[in-house]
């Protein structure tokens, strides 16, 4: 309610104004002012980074159609309560099927409006794993008979692989499938408290159906993970089926929206069809037929995919964080150089651009490396389709060290941009925690990362070790090779000018990266009294150096 100011106060008050206003600011003006000195084509940048003016143009649609319905409607959402989050991450999913139908659109414009709305929910696992698992490891039945359904949201599915006792070691999980060769069945069995699965996304709540990664036993022989494809709540009235605990495991840290979930089995017996059987499969009569020896690690195939994406996605997710930091920074003033002037752009200060403009060189970064990343797995799914598998070791070792990489300097790079913001970054109407509350779950999901380093690592002094033998490398490590031979030789640039060459640093790069590699070798082998091994105690000893 505007109260009545009288003469005398508003001309005492004027003097006062008058001081302030020659050192005030126009945030506006300051942001504008900051555009105008770029010294690039910024919509040039926009079609180099969007694919093309087309793509850019879609976007736009696509933003009209969103702002034309309620479920898209951002404004409420740092006011929701975790129930209210839940139901409007469905009410987004369906909604954007909804505009995909009414539309004609395409499954690559079902994606963008996703993350255009950007509110996680409990459809997330089924579109992002559940779906691409029956296309990764199911036969042409089981892909005819799954694909449509789960695509029309006929069935919804979680991916039921983390236990309450193992994560990253796959190998290690304790929930058992055993094969009944007299009923053609599996008996799906939880024995441990820790075989107990746990976080599976979309479980809690929403799912009726998973894939499940489960310990094969086929005539008393454990042939380790497969996955499974398992009813898990009535169509009727989606209680859980006989034989089948599950649930939601309650509070996180962030991540609300998502209805995280438990699940275990009493002895639920399903058909021999439940395995996805395009690589393994088990013979009516209890014969199990392995795959390739070189598509051993066909079951990590989602896994990778998964890892890839998050490769990519680091850099949407970076790129927002460092956006709203800078403008931010650059309408936020501190300290006048003397009386009476403005104060300083809080971008100006060398402690703030140092740490927000490489993060700015880094989202860039992230971007390629992402991009190369995807085309990587497109290019072994292209191949594997052919019967060659010949690349899965590289793919996984490289999808393993992405991941871990991009995720770290991702979630480190969120929170440097909610701390360059001072206060106003804890408020979550900056977007930023919720932004860090979203990500930080990346660094720990689809492997932790100190153990996919570990992964990489092993793949990388292997190869050194089979180029030191004189065996040729292929693929990435294959700079292993040469690298090796040439480490005794001192560094020929000899002028400061030179370093600014991108063939002299990534030079740089190539000889450090073999440095590293043979260090940690180096290290194994004297704690292995002249042996490298690969698990025990002298490789614990040496993880730390590995990791590096």
């Amino acid at each position: 309610m505007a109260m009545f100011v009288d003469a005398r106060t508003r001309a005492l008050q004027a003097a006062s104004t008058d001081a302030v206003l020659p050192s005030s600011s126009d945030p506006v003006a300051d942001l504008a002012a900051e555009r105008r000195r770029a010294g690039f084509d910024v919509a040039e940048l926009m079609r180099f980074l969007h694919g093309g003016q087309e793509r850019i143009d879609r976007k736009a649609r696509l933003a009209e159609m969103l702002q034309k319905t309620d479920w898209g409607n951002k404004s409420r959402r740092y006011f929701m309560t975790t129930e209210e989050q839940y139901v409007a991450g469905l009410q987004v999913a369906f909604g954007i099927r909804e505009l995909v139908k009414e539309h004609g659109l395409s499954e690559a414009d079902r994606r963008l409006l996703a993350l255009m709305v950007a509110l996680p929910g409990g459809l997330d696992v089924h579109d992002l794993m559940f779906v691409p698992c029956f296309i990764d490891h199911g036969t042409e039945e089981q892909q005819e008979k799954w694909v449509e359904r789960a695509r029309n949201c006929e069935v919804i599915g979680a991916y039921a692989q983390t236990e309450l006792g193992h994560g990253t070691f796959v190998r290690g999980l304790e929930t058992t499938a055993t094969y009944d060769p007299e009923r053609a069945e599996f008996i799906l069995h939880s024995p441990t408290l820790t075989s107990t699965k746990w976080w599976p996304g979309g479980l809690g709540k929403t799912a009726s159906h998973c894939i499940l990664t489960a310990r094969l036993f086929v005539k008393g022989v454990d042939r380790g993970p497969h996955v499974f494809v398992v009813q898990l709540r009535s169509m009727e009235d989606h209680k859980p089926l006989p034989g089948i605990m599950l649930g939601d495991i309650g509070p996180k840290f962030a991540y609300r929206g998502v209805d995280n979930g438990f699940l275990r089995f009493d002895h639920v017996r399903v058909p021999r069809d439940a395995m996805l059987m395009r690589f393994a499969k088990v013979t009516p009569g209890g014969e199990y037929v392995p795959p390739t020896a070189d598509n051993a690690k066909s079951t990590y195939a989602t896994m990778m995919y998964v890892r890839c994406g998050l490769a990519g996605d680091s850099a949407r997710h970076l790129a927002m964080a460092v956006t709203i930091a800078v403008r931010y920074c650059a309408v936020r003033r501190q300290t006048a150089p003397s009386p009476g002037l403005k104060e300083t752009q809080v971008l100006d200060y060398q402690s703030v651009s140092g740490t927000l403009l490489p993060l700015i060189a880094t989202s860039f970064a992230l971007h390629f490396s992402g991009k190369a990343a995807m085309a990587s797995y497109h290019d072994f799914e292209r191949r594997r389709d052919t019967g060659d598998f010949d690349g899965l070791a590289e793919l996984h070792a490289l999808s393993a060290g992405l991941k871990a990489l991009c995720t770290w300097v991702t979630a480190d790079g969120i929170e440097a941009c909610r701390r360059s913001c001072g206060g106003h970054g804890y408020s979550r109407l900056s977007g930023l925690p919720d932004l860090y509350g979203f990500y930080v779950k990346n660094v720990t999901l689809e492997g932790e990362n100190k153990v996919l380093c570990l992964q990489v690592g092993r793949h990388l002094i292997k190869a050194l070790l089979a180029a030191q033998s004189g065996r040729p490398l292929r693929g990435a490590a294959a700079y292993l090779s040469d690298g090796f031979f040439e480490m005794s030789q001192l560094c020929a640039v000899d002028q400061r000018a030179r370093w600014l060459d991108h063939g002299v640093q990534a030079e740089a790069f190539r000889r450090a990266a073999v440095q590293a590699v043979a260090s940690a070798a180096d290290l194994l082998r004297e704690e292995g009294g002249g042996e490298v091994a690969f698990e025990g105690a002298v490789w614990n000893a040496c993880n730390e150096a590995v990791i590096k």
